[in-house]
């Protein structure tokens, strides 16, 4: 609440900006570039959660992509024939399937506890 008070053009500038993710204020002087990107993130949350998406973005390209070796753009591409012929294989687990589960092969049908009977 100090730093709102003494920097108030600061607070009015990041809440009415059309890109709030780029004008933060910076309200912890001592951080760490960790830690006051971690924080930039945590004051967008809380005042423009409407522009978390492209902080977010803004961060792990910043962060992450910065520091990556890999080149996302030189992956080779797909070869549409051979995906065509490749195996995919589904794994379904009790109570994550794509429907729910219904009819006489539910095992508890008509249970409304978690206890077994």
């Amino acid at each position: 609440m100090e730093h709102m008070s003494a920097q108030p053009e600061a607070w009015v500038a990041f809440l009415l900006s059309a890109c709030p993710e780029n004008v933060v204020p910076k309200v912890w002087p001592d951080a760490s570039t960790a830690e006051e990107s971690i924080r930039r993130l945590l004051l967008l949350k809380c005042f423009r959660p409407d522009r978390m998406l492209a902080a977010i973005v803004t961060y792990v390209q910043h962060r992450h992509m910065a520091e990556s070796s890999y080149n996302f753009d030189s992956a080779p591409p797909m070869k549409p024939a051979q995906s065509e012929n490749d195996e995919l294989k589904l794994v379904k687990v009790r109570g994550f399937g794509p429907v729910p589960e219904s009819g006489p092969a539910r095992a508890d049908a008509g249970r409304t506890s978690l206890t077994p009977e």
